[in-house]
């Protein structure tokens, strides 16, 4: 670069002595030859020489506009843009109108100002992008050299206008002489002679400015570069390296060698870099805990590399820490449902056998409920610890290539890739998690005994899916909630069950929608007054011909939410169809409808009722709920009130299945109730059973003392009636006095008057 200066500095002195020896020389003689001329050229000078001046002054505010952008470039000094560079903008627009105005070709004009403009375009662009915080030199470099380019494009313009404006100098010239003769020749050759040396030595100084600026530039560029910058030879040493590297190596902790910044197959990325069409390529490096990416430039005509270093620590830990939040849980750090999903995929890909544990916390909802959110968040967490210190303990004893995960918050699942026939590994874990859990943990709220269920599914035997695994863990953990088991396996019970379940939910569903189900009767009988006392409504379901136990359909409609249409439809149709008998059954005669407890509890309950009554038209009094002790246990205050408003309203209300539960018997004498069933379970072997004979009793006897009446249900033989007749018992209900009959057989029932029994 200095010798591509120096030579240029030697042009243009030479041009530049040339050019005072001339003015020397032909001095004396333009002084003679002027004056004769000076009445002929002055149209030339009036016309001509006031365009080249503004030519001349368009040039020279555009080197200054370029020489205050390189400036600007370098030292980020807004006044070069804001004031200097938009003084010259104005000086360059009159020179423009001037010339615009001296001279007639406006094509030449029009071109002119077409590349001011777009000089003027880049300008700004470059404005804004040295003005962000965080510069793109590269950008910035890009803009500067756009700017140059058009600036040069402008003087190849104004070369060719200062060209044309000679040549026509030149044949004016020419018709002077044919005028005055040989005499003006040497004039011309004169004038010609000085504007050339004149343009020759600006030309010089031009590109000698240029050069110059550009070094400085180069050269203050690395040095203020807020990042390591690096100069490599096609060697791969290192020949320069800017103060900002240093600054790194000792913030990194490393000794003065920026070689140690760059990876250890520098020399291959090199010629990597070298040898691709693209001249520049991105690496990146790790070293003391620290990440480094940078850029790898060949530069050809220097026959070396240029090495731009970025810290992408901050950056690089963000995506880890980002990375790790998307595959693990919140609060207890084990990995996430979405990790979770990831690996069980991967591991289906794999085709090898491998067995999933469902692991659940059953209690998780109470514990919620008496220690909020909070409490629940720190038992799960202390369950987690301890689940994850056995499963590890596990994993080194059997050498296993598992993982636990956390995937709701009662929920931890384990993946276990393992040969089948080592399946007792299954059991070995279990018995381990059993038995940890046999001790409480300690938690914020003290020491609390935890409840585990575990379901397992197998790969590929019971299914080969994500969604299918999963779903056969869970069964088989709902089957260990239901049984005395910790851990459950999948099988093919389990499997008909579920695809029973489906569809008798998804034919409970076809049933309501088109009113599929019938009402049956059973008739009550009062023992000590021999007579029908009321009927309690039945549901039956018949699909295909054969019959659905309620016992099966009950509860899955329960489950599903279905029991509210279902409890709501059977009230409706029971009150209508009690309404048109109630001028037929025996006087005082109540027909019984079962309430699920969802139904019972669900607001709006008594206005449904009501509704129902008042629809049907049937009195209060011929009609009576019936409802399990466990319905009004499960929210004891808001079951009171339900029962005092039906109670008001006029309904009886029954409790069924009494005996069966486990709550306190001192809930009866705050319940507004009118009558205690007896389950069938205690008079089925109550003949036999002391037992259930000595439950009998007291249950009547408890009715007695609180004005309450009896009845048993189930009753299938005289001597079960005669020994509930003996125990103080005031109704029955079963298959010794009528089995559940339809609406006709009831009818035919009831018209044949068999109220009363011998």
């Amino acid at each position: 670069m200095k010798s591509q200066i120096k030579q240029l500095r030697n042009k243009a002195n030479i041009v530049l002595i040339l050019s005072i020896t001339a003015v020397f020389l032909f001095s004396g003689y333009a002084y003679l030859t002027i004056n004769q001329l000076q009445n002929t050229a002055n149209p030339l000078l009036e016309e001509h020489t006031p365009a080249l001046v503004q030519s001349r002054k368009v040039s020279v505010l555009l080197s200054e506009q370029e020489s205050l952008l390189y400036k600007y470039y370098v030292t980020l000094q807004t006044r070069l843009f804001t004031q200097d560079y938009q003084t010259r903008r104005s000086e360059l627009e009159k020179a423009m109108a001037a010339l615009a105005t001296n001279y007639a070709q406006k094509n030449i004009i029009n071109a002119l100002q077409s590349q001011l403009s777009a000089m003027e375009s880049g300008a700004v662009k470059l404005d804004k992008t040295l003005s962000l915080q965080v510069v793109d030199w590269d950008l910035a470099r890009e803009q500067l050299a756009q700017i140059s380019q058009y600036r040069k494009n402008a003087l190849v313009i104004l070369n060719a206008f200062e060209t044309t404006v000679n040549d026509l100098n030149t044949k004016r010239d020419k018709n002077i002489s044919s005028l005055f003769g040989k005499m003006l020749i040497p004039v011309s050759v004169y004038s010609a002679l000085i504007l050339l040396l004149i343009l020759a030595f600006r030309k010089y100084l031009q590109k000698s400015l240029e050069l110059s600026a550009t070094n400085e530039r180069l050269a203050m560029f690395a040095s203020r570069n807020p990042n390591p910058v690096l100069s490599v030879d096609s060697q791969g040493d290192i020949r320069y390296a800017n103060p900002s590297t240093y600054r790194m190596l000792r913030e990194i902790g490393l000794v003065d060698k920026p070689i140690l910044m760059l990876a250890d197959n520098l020399t291959e990325q090199l010629a990597l870099v070298k040898n691709k069409q693209s001249s520049e390529t991105w690496f990146k490096h790790q070293i003391n805990g620290y990440f480094l990416s940078y850029q790898i430039h060949w530069l050809a005509d220097l026959d070396a590399f240029d090495i731009q270093i970025n810290n992408i620590t901050a950056q690089k830990k963000y995506e880890l820490q980002m990375h790790f939040k998307a595959h693990h849980h919140d609060s207890t750090g084990l990995y996430n449902a979405s990790k979770f999903n990831e690996d069980l995929a991967a591991t289906i890909q794999h085709s090898q056998h491998f067995w999933l544990m469902l692991i659940e916390l059953p209690d998780y909802g109470k514990v919620s409920e008496n220690h909020g959110l909070s409490g629940a968040t720190d038992y799960v967490l202390n369950v987690a610890k301890s689940l994850s210190k056995v499963f590890e303990d596990a994993k080194r004893e059997l050498l296993l290539q598992s993982n636990i995960y956390h995937i709701a918050d009662a929920n931890f699942t384990i993946i276990f890739n393992t040969e089948r026939q080592h399946s007792n590994i299954l059991e070995r874990v279990s018995n381990a998690i059993s038995k940890r859990f046999e001790q409480n943990i300690a938690t914020q709220q003290g020491l609390m005994q935890v409840a585990l269920k575990i379901g397992v599914s197998e790969f590929p035997q019971c299914g080969q899916s994500v969604e299918t695994l999963l779903l056969q863990a869970k069964l088989a953990l709902d089957a260990a909630n239901e049984s005395e088991q910790i851990a459950k396996c999948f099988d093919k019970d389990l499997g008909f069950k579920h695809a029973r379940r489906l569809d008798i939910t998804r034919k409970l569903i076809y049933a309501l929608e088109y009113r599929q189900f019938e009402l049956y009767f059973q008739p009550q009988y009062a023992i000590h007054h021999k007579k029908m006392t009321g009927v309690e409504t039945l549901v039956r379901w018949c699909v295909d011909g054969a019959f659905i136990s309620p016992s099966e359909f009950i509860p899955i409609a329960e489950q599903n939410g279905l029991i509210l249409p279902l409890g709501s439809w059977i009230l409706k149709s029971a009150c209508q169809q009690a309404a048109n008998w109630q001028n037929n059954l025996p006087q005082n005669a109540k027909i019984a409808v079962n309430i699920s407890a969802r139904q019972f509890l669900q607001p709006g309950f008594c206005d449904e009722v009501e509704r129902a009554l008042h629809d049907s038209g049937l009195a209060p009094e011929r009609l009576a709920l019936e409802i399990t002790e466990g319905v009004i246990t499960q929210n004891k205050d808001q079951g009171i009130k339900v029962l005092q408003k039906l109670k008001s309203i006029g309904i009886g209300v029954a409790i069924d299945d009494f005996g069966t539960g486990f709550s306190s018997l001192a809930y009866l004498k705050q319940v507004p109730i009118d009558k205690l069933k007896v389950d069938l379970s205690f008079i089925r072997n109550m003949q036999s059973n002391k037992d259930d004979q000595a439950i009998v009793i007291t249950v009547c006897q408890l009715a007695k003392n609180l004005n309450l009446t009896v009845i048993a249900e189930g009753v299938e033989s005289k001597e079960q009636l005669k020994m509930l007749e003996t125990f103080g018992c005031d109704e029955i209900q079963g298959y010794w006095y009528s089995k559940p009959l339809s609406q006709a057989d009831f009818e035919a029932f009831v018209h044949a008057a068999q109220y009363s029994l011998d």
